[in-house]
């Protein structure tokens, strides 16, 4: 029965029904005419029974869901509501062109043949489509808040990683408070170093911190650090722990100028302790 072609089309979830019409052209010309039709040929409710419909002026319901009516014009009108989708209509779409003779009559000869080829359209309701879009739109958003959540809670952390994980820690101190290349550097390895390597962690993890995600100008930490502190884990991430250029007060840096940090207490003095001026670097 549905051997033509099927186009849908969705009936907005805001919306009761939809209507559709059968339209009529017809244009003439000098010496030429054109024809153009579209013709309501069958409807099929969602039941798949065929409605056999008798027009008139009035809206008329043929089936539960289903109204026709012809218009002043004589052109067919069908609305379909939603809650009778999914329903069908075969259209007729009609093309004829003709020429004329010079006495005015139809050219037999210079006639272009009529054609006309149908085809069904599908109505459905949006409803459930609003429904489902809205289901996943909500997913969606939960799968969204709760990254952000658990982003922001990983951020608002100096170490981003459990003690367990650090494979090993680099300490560089810059005797000269610009670049940590002009200070010593001491690299402490898990395996070895398990005691400096937990102090150190702790004292960083206790750090009351504040977070600046946008920074105003006068807020940003732009300042050559006293000293560095960089934590590797197994996992191949880092975290770069700085500090401000009188050592009170230390960091980890955000996207963009965004920092988190606090003012880190007795940590410099174990950072001096640490590293000898006059070893370069201690494995």
């Amino acid at each position: 029965m549905f051997n033509e072609e099927i186009r849908r089309e969705i009936i907005p979830a805001m919306n009761k029904f939809v209507e559709a019409r059968s339209s009529y052209l017809h244009h003439e010309g000098t010496n030429d005419y054109t024809k153009d039709k579209t013709i309501i040929e069958d409807i099929v409710d969602k039941f798949g029974k065929k409605v056999n419909p008798v027009w008139g002026k009035d809206w008329k319901e043929v089936v539960n869901g289903i109204e026709i009516r012809e218009d002043s014009s004589g052109e067919q009108q069908v609305r379909i509501y939603r809650w009778a989708c999914p329903a069908r209509i075969k259209f007729q779409e009609y093309h004829e062109y003709g020429e004329y003779d010079s006495c005015g009559g139809y050219d037999d000869y210079k006639d272009s043949p009529a054609s006309s080829y149908y085809y069904w359209v599908q109505y459905e309701s949006g409803r459930k489509r609003l429904l489902k879009r809205t289901f996943y739109l909500g997913i969606i958003a939960l799968t969204i808040f709760f990254a952000m959540f658990i982003y922001e809670q990983y951020q608002r952390r100096l170490l981003r990683w459990e003690l367990s994980q650090v494979e090993k820690v680099k300490v560089v101190y810059c005797r000269t408070n610009f670049h940590p290349s002009g200070g010593n550097t001491v690299i402490l390895a898990a395996d070895k170093d398990k005691d400096l390597i937990s102090e150190l962690y702790k004292k960083i993890a206790a750090t009351k911190l504040v977070t600046y995600v946008l920074p105003d100008e006068d807020e940003r930490q732009e300042s050559d650090p006293l000293f560095e502190i960089i934590f590797t884990y197994k996992n191949g991430k880092n975290d770069r722990i700085e500090s401000t250029e009188t050592g009170k007060y230390i960091y980890r840096c955000l996207l963009g100028a965004g920092w988190i940090g606090g003012a880190c207490g007795d940590l410099p003095d174990i950072i001096k302790s640490l590293v000898v001026q006059d070893v370069p670097e201690r494995r």
